[in-house]
């Protein structure tokens, strides 16, 4: 009896010690999954059914309080140093402009004129140079029935505060080198001419700047 109970105790024993190392390692793995290190899952494996785990993230995470408050100070910083480099740059230019402005003053003009290549007129574009209009009769019935005077083009009435309304010959000494071609059929445009001052470089002959072909007039509405 005293050898059975020894026996019996001593495969218990055995039985223990072999299963010890499995139970420890199921205990840890259990551990683990309840932490959030694992998550666990079971599969089929010779014969047995074993406990797999696999990692996920942890719903614990660190956050830095100072995160917020130093990204609104490095946008503040770039935001402040976005707008003092604009208003540099603006005034910069400003100064530029002005600048190049007085230096182009200062600068004598000496470029031809495009248009009339220094002659100060150029050919009238209706009679062709011949100063004969074929349709200077209508015209001259058109302006009648319409009550428009017939004075030359380039007469215009101007107002003299010593003197009074007095007429006046627009660049008469430039086209005073040009006598009238026409007694009859007489384009109104060239005045019998054939030849009209120069509309951009108004009789100057030389190729004005670009600021200088417009007036404060032109910008207004």
């Amino acid at each position: 009896m005293l050898i059975m109970s020894t026996r019996q105790g001593a495969s218990q024993r055995s039985s223990r010690t072999n299963e010890t190392p499995f139970f420890s390692m199921f205990m840890l793995m259990l551990m683990l999954c309840q932490v959030g290190a694992l998550v666990p899952a079971t599969v089929p494996m010779g014969g047995h059914r074993w406990m797999k785990c696999t990692p996920r993230a942890s719903a614990l995470q660190m956050v830095d309080p100072w995160a917020a408050s130093n990204d609104d100070t490095i946008n503040t910083v770039i935001g402040a140093v976005t707008a003092l480099g604009g208003a540099a740059a603006g005034v910069g230019l400003i100064a530029f402009t002005e600048n190049a402005g007085v230096a182009n003053d200062d600068r004598a003009n000496q470029q031809v004129c495009v248009e009339c290549k220094g002659e100060k007129v150029v050919t009238c574009t209706i009679c062709g140079g011949s100063g004969v209009d074929s349709l200077a009769s209508l015209v001259k019935g058109v302006q009648e029935a319409s009550g428009a005077s017939n004075e030359p083009g380039n007469v215009v009435t101007v107002e003299d505060w010593a003197s009074g309304p007095k007429q006046v010959v627009m660049y008469e000494e430039i086209l005073k080198a040009y006598p009238i071609k026409a007694t009859e059929n007489v384009c109104i445009t060239c005045d019998g001419r054939g030849v009209v001052v120069c509309d951009n470089c108004q009789g100057t002959g030389i190729q004005p700047r670009f600021l200088e072909r417009y007036s404060p007039d032109d910008f207004m509405d």
